[in-house]
């Protein structure tokens, strides 16, 4: 006698259906020799841990289980009520074993069911407008959007550690491969479109993420603006440098020759208590390269940060490389306010490559100042450590006259400015002249 060898029903994956005030979460399930059918999971209030509960269970039935997969299961299951966070223990088991107990009750709506009829009444999915707002028309312009239009740019860079797992996986979620002909010599396995398939399904086993990065942009008619059906010219995004790029020092090229811009009148280097030519305060040409690479690379982040987040206001310190280190009462200014306040780390910094001393006109310079004094010392490690890597940089920056009044960044802290009050000034007034000063040339421009 040979054994009979039966077919299982098999959880793909988990779905949601979100109404005004409760959230399903549902399996759809393939039978064998039939049709894929949907199967409840449980019901709930919160659309957010609904969503949480399909997404694992998803990914336990790709992945399998792990310490990863248990403790957010355990998170989980506390925060629902008993009842449903029995029935979400009992379909993480089926979906861990990769079958599914079919009972006696009624079949629920294949999945094709249940998209038309979302498709009938869209306020099943949330995606009805209310209000004044109505209905978009289809193909709309910009500028017939009733409510802002808010683009999101995302930039993802996976490691693919386990090529057969990704793979697998992808086919699972119903992906087929290109044809022989049409994949690249270097990819013949189509990692590139098995990894494209399972990003819209949420979701990529045997990768490692590498980089994340999102840029918002709000969409103004005004600015010229359109949305991406209707622009003439490709859709293209701009992301900041990387944060391992940004600790090597610029190029020699171009250079001040800060020896000249502060010519030391002695380079005594006594260290007697009474000498008038070594214990007077004086900004030395090492002092002034530092606080000058210093105030250009944080010109640099502010810059990026316009350029990639642009209006979106500041939510948490790690949003943004350089705004989100300003006080908080700054997080919501635009982008024409961020791009002033990149300008004031550029005018200091063209202070010092006239051989003046930078002098704060208004709170922003003062806050540029201050934040570049503050780094400074962190720029100095940098140029010590490429000058040790033979860099250019760093030996020419030794070859500076030295001065034992070298890297006195409390003493340029004390010279320069008197006080820290752009902590408490308003956002709006960062700008206003301090009295005595002249502006600055008002077509100046910006660096970018």
């Amino acid at each position: 006698m040979s054994a009979t060898r039966h077919a299982h029903p098999v959880p793909n994956s988990f779905l949601c259906e979100h109404s005004n005030n409760k959230s399903r979460v549902f399996a759809q399930v393939s039978t064998p020799n039939g049709p894929s059918v949907l199967r409840a999971v449980l019901t709930c209030t919160d659309a957010a841990l609904a969503q949480q509960v399909a997404e694992l269970l998803t990914h336990a039935s790709i992945n399998g289980a792990g310490t990863t997969v248990h403790a957010e299961a355990e998170r989980i299951s506390a925060a629902l009520p008993a009842a449903p966070s029995a029935s979400f223990r009992k379909a993480l088991d089926q979906a861990l074993k990769r079958q599914w107990q079919l009972d006696d009750e009624a079949n629920l709506p294949t999945y094709e069911t249940l998209s038309s009829r979302y498709a009938a009444d869209p306020t099943l999915s949330g995606s009805a407008s209310s209000g004044s707002h109505g209905q978009v028309p289809r193909n709309a312009r910009l500028r017939e959007f009733p409510g802002k239009v808010v683009r999101v740019t995302k930039l993802l860079e996976l490691h693919v550690h386990d090529e057969k797992q990704l793979l697998s996986a992808a086919r699972a979620q119903g992906w087929f491969p290109l044809n022989a002909e049409e994949r690249e010599e270097d990819d013949p396995n189509d990692v590139v479109g098995a990894v494209m398939h399972l990003f819209v399904h949420h979701g990529m086993p045997g990768t490692d993420d590498v980089t994340e990065q999102d840029v918002g942009q709000l969409l103004r008619p005004s600015g010229g603006d359109e949305v991406t059906d209707w622009s003439p010219v490709p859709i293209t995004a701009s992301f900041s440098a990387g944060w391992l790029a940004r600790s090597t020092p610029p190029p020699p090229a171009g250079r001040p020759d800060f020896a000249k811009l502060f010519p030391m009148e002695s380079e005594c280097d006594c260290g007697e208590e009474v000498c008038d030519d070594c214990i007077s305060w004086k900004l030395t040409p090492r002092t002034a390269e530092v606080l000058h690479a210093s105030l250009r690379m944080l010109a640099d982040q502010a810059f990026d940060d316009v350029q990639n987040h642009g209006d979106q206001p500041v939510s948490k310190r790690d949003d943004c490389s350089l705004f989100g280190e300003l006080p908080r009462h700054t997080w919501k200014q635009n982008a024409t306010w961020r791009r002033q306040v990149a300008r004031a780390f550029d005018d200091l910094a063209d202070e010092l490559e006239r051989g003046e001393w930078p002098a704060p006109r208004c709170p922003a310079e003062e806050m540029a100042l201050d934040l570049a004094i503050q780094y400074a010392p962190g720029r100095l490690e940098i140029l010590e450590e490429t000058a040790d890597n033979g860099v250019t940089w760093g030996e020419q920056h030794r070859a500076l006259p030295k001065h034992q009044g070298d890297y006195d960044w409390e003493g340029c802290a004390g010279i320069f400015f008197e006080d820290d009050d752009y902590l408490y000034t308003s956002a709006e007034d960062w700008f206003d002249l301090f009295v005595g000063f002249e502006p600055r040339d008002p077509k100046r421009g910006f660096r970018r």
